[in-house]
């Protein structure tokens, strides 16, 4: 079931996550990539935003020097595990430069109390942000499963916003 997931190693990740800003930094803004009469979009840095598996590799690439923003919704295991090894992933904290915000559901038995905890004691710098939605569980942003949650969902797409406007 998580054959993928468990393949990954976060130096695969991160290499991956490079190759992917040197992409968009590359082609952001060039010929050809904006409608005929618009103007490019002013970007101001790289945003990342990750789901489950991919709010924890989120938490990761943060730590990469062009990510500006960052937002990490539901990413399980990130004080107890890293990708392929090593010290667990939350560790990277103090190496994140741009905005991060973590959201995640008090209900969520992948992200028990005393992770939600750790997590809010690693996060010490100004902008830094755990959110903790009541009564939601994992992947309550998606509606298509079990867990949704309305008003968490609003809540979270309403901070993503937020932050990617802010920071970007």
């Amino acid at each position: 079931m998580h054959q993928h997931r468990d393949a990954v190693t976060a130096q695969a990740f991160l290499d991956d996550a490079r190759r992917a800003i040197t992409f968009l930094q590359a082609h952001a803004g060039g010929e050809g990539s904006v409608p005929e009469g618009e103007q490019p979009l002013a970007c101001r840095g790289i945003g990342v935003v990750g789901f489950c598996i991919g709010g924890h590799l989120a938490l990761l690439a943060a730590t990469l020097p062009e990510v500006a923003a960052t937002c990490a919704f539901y990413g399980a295991r990130v004080s107890n595990f890293r990708p392929g090894g090593g010290e667990p992933t939350l560790a990277v904290v103090p190496q994140i430069a741009g905005d991060l915000l973590f959201i995640a559901g008090d209900q969520d038995p992948l992200i028990p109390p005393e992770e939600l905890q750790a997590i809010a004691d690693a996060f010490t710098g100004d902008r830094q942000r755990l959110m903790v939605a009541a009564g939601a569980g994992h992947g309550f942003l998606c509606e298509a499963r079990a867990d949704y949650h309305p008003e968490a969902a609003v809540m979270g797409w309403r901070e993503l916003l937020g932050l990617l406007e802010k920071a970007l």
